[in-house]
C-alpha cells in the first residue's frame, strides 16, 4: 500500500468524524428546527366613485400590487375595488397591517389621483391589487406607475402613460394615444387603435391588430412582433438591440420598408407579390416598396433578425418565426 494513502480503518475513523463535525454543526445552527410559518391574509373593498365635475387626468401610484382599468356596460360611475395582501410569519400583526392599509382618493386640477395609505408599515411582501371599472362611454387621460406588478387596460379610449419598473403590461381593445414603458417584462397591445410609443428593456413585446397614426416600438434585450390590422397605419419605427423582429403588413398596406441586421438575416415574404421594388443597399441593409404610396417605416436590429411577411388579398398562414 502507497505510504499516504491511508487504511481502511483510518479512513472509516475520518469519516465518522467529519459526520460528527457536520451533524454538530447543525445542531449548534438550529437547522433541524422548521421554519416560521407563513400567514397571508387578504381582505378587499369595494367604491363607488362620483365622476361628475371631473375633467383631468386619473392618476394611479402603486409600490407594488396589480391594477386592471377596463370598461364595463353595467357602471354608471367609477367602480374600484381593492385586494389587500399581507404575507408575515406573524398573525396577528399581519391581520393589524392588512386592516390598516388603504388606497386614498384625492382631487387634484379637476382629476383624481389614487394612492397607496400608510405605507410606512407596509412588509416586504405586502401588496396592493386594484382593479377599476369605468361606462364604456367615458374616455380618460390615465396616467399609472407601478413599481413592482402588472398593468392590464382593456377596452379603454383616451391618452394613455403607462409605466412599469418589473411587471408585465397589457392593453386591449383601447383606444388612444399610448406610451407604455416597462423595464422588466413583457408588453402586449391587442386589438388597439391609436399613436402607439412603446418600450421596454429586459422583455419581449408583441403587438397585434393595430391600426392608427404609427408605431414607435423599442426594446433592448428581446423579441418585438408586429402584426398590423389590414387597413395598415403610418409610419414604424422599430428597433431591438439583441432580439429578433417578426413583422406582418395587412394587405392593403402601403409604404417602403427599410430593414437593417447587422449581425443577422432578413427573410421577406410574400406570397401575393405585392413588392413593387427591393433594393440592397449595404450588408444587411434591405428596402421594400409596397404599393404606390405610404409612409417611409424602419426596422433595426444589432445583433437579431427580421422577417417580414406581406400578406396578399386572400391571406394565407402565419409567419414562419424561423430565422437564425
Amino acid at each position: 500500500m502507497n505510504e499516504t494513502t491511508p487504511s481502511r480503518d483510518a479512513r472509516a475513523t475520518i469519516t465518522r468524524w467529519v459526520m460528527t463535525v457536520l451533524m454538530a454543526g447543525v445542531a449548534a445552527s438550529g437547522c433541524k428546527e422548521a421554519p416560521n410559518k407563513k400567514f397571508m391574509v387578504h381582505s378587499s373593498k369595494t367604491v363607488d366613485i362620483d365622476l361628475s365635475g371631473t375633467s383631468g387626468p386619473l392618476q394611479i401610484r402603486l409600490e407594488s400590487g396589480n391594477i386592471v382599468v377596463t370598461s364595463d356596460p353595467n357602471v354608471e360611475s367609477m367602480q374600484m375595488e381593492v385586494i389587500y395582501n399581507c404575507r408575515g410569519s406573524d398573525r396577528e400583526a399581519v391581520k393589524s397591517r392588512t386592516s390598516s392599509m388603504e388606497i386614498e382618493v384625492e382631487q387634484t386640477g379637476g382629476g383624481l389621483k389614487l394612492t397607496e395609505g400608510n405605507t410606512a408599515g407596509k412588509g416586504f411582501e405586502d401588496s396592493v391589487d386594484v382593479t377599476i371599472r369605468f361606462p364604456v362611454s367615458k374616455a380618460f387621460d390615465l396616467q399609472i406607475k407601478v413599481d413592482t406588478g402588472d398593468i392590464r387596460i382593456q377596452g379603454i379610449s383616451g391618452t394613455m402613460k403607462l409605466q412599469g419598473i418589473d411587471g408585465n403590461m397589457k392593453v386591449e381593445n383601447s383606444t388612444g394615444e399610448m406610451t407604455l414603458f416597462t423595464r422588466t417584462g413583457n408588453l402586449s397591445v391587442l386589438d388597439s387603435r391609436g399613436t402607439l410609443t412603446a418600450n421596454t428593456h429586459d422583455g419581449n413585446m408583441t403587438i397585434r391588430e393595430h391600426s392608427g397614426e404609427g408605431i414607435r416600438a423599442t426594446c433592448v434585450a428581446g423579441n418585438i412582433d408586429i402584426e398590423l390590422a389590414r387597413d395598415g397605419l403610418g409610419p414604424l419605427i422599430v428597433d431591438t438591440t439583441t432580439g429578433r423582429i417578426y413583422l406582418t403588413v395587412g394587405s392593403e398596406f402601403d409604404g417602403t420598408l427599410n430593414l437593417g441586421a447587422r449581425r443577422g438575416k432578413i427573410l421577406v415574404e410574400d406570397p401575393g407579390a405585392r413588392i413593387l421594388e427591393s433594393n440592397v443597399e449595404n450588408k444587411g441593409e434591405r428596402s421594400l416598396v409596397i404599393g404606390d404610396d405610404g409612409p417611409i417605416s424602419s426596422l433595426g436590429t444589432s445583433s437579431g433578425s427580421i422577417a417580414v411577411r406581406i400578406l396578399p388579398p386572400n391571406p394565407t398562414p402565419g409567419l414562419d418565426k424561423s430565422p437564425s
